[in-house]
């Protein structure tokens, strides 16, 4: 398979995404990480967010995503977010590709906590230590190429 570069990504075409409901956009986050946290969830590891509320902001693009830990699976949420973490995509990629350590930037204020810190401490942590697979990692770096992080 060719390796092509991806074009810059046009984030004005992206902004529709974030006129989409959150509870859509949440839907699709839960149903990515239960697959990618698939062994981590059936082992207990993620119990920690057991009726607790996560939050992803995406800022560029207006897009809010929030899922809960419940029946051992992550499922989108409506209620109000324990905890959030908010940037801007670029940034958000090179967390979730982990390209760029998490603590770099969040004390750079390239990505923000808010609500319960220690349960976000927590989760950056455990995220931190996950093993991103492969196929998923080129994915989001090859996305995160396309996308500038910010400044």
């Amino acid at each position: 398979m060719m390796n092509l570069p991806l074009p810059a990504f046009p984030l004005a075409l992206a902004r529709p995404l974030g006129l989409l409901p959150v509870d859509l956009h949440s839907r699709v986050l839960a149903l990515i990480c239960n697959q990618v946290l698939r062994v981590p969830l059936r082992e207990g590891e993620c119990d920690f967010l057991q009726g607790r509320t996560l939050e992803i902001h995406v800022q560029d693009l207006g897009i809010r995503c929030r899922v809960r830990l419940a029946a051992g699976m992550l499922r989108a949420s409506r209620a109000n977010a324990d905890v959030v973490i908010e940037g801007k995509c670029g940034d958000l990629l090179l967390l979730a590709s982990q390209q760029e350590d998490p603590d770099s930037l969040f004390f750079s204020r390239r990505l923000r906590l808010q609500g319960d810190t220690e349960l976000g401490l927590h989760l950056k942590n455990f995220l931190d230590a996950q093993e991103t697979p492969p196929p998923l990692r080129h994915l989001l770096e090859r996305l995160s190429r396309a996308i500038p992080p910010s400044a």
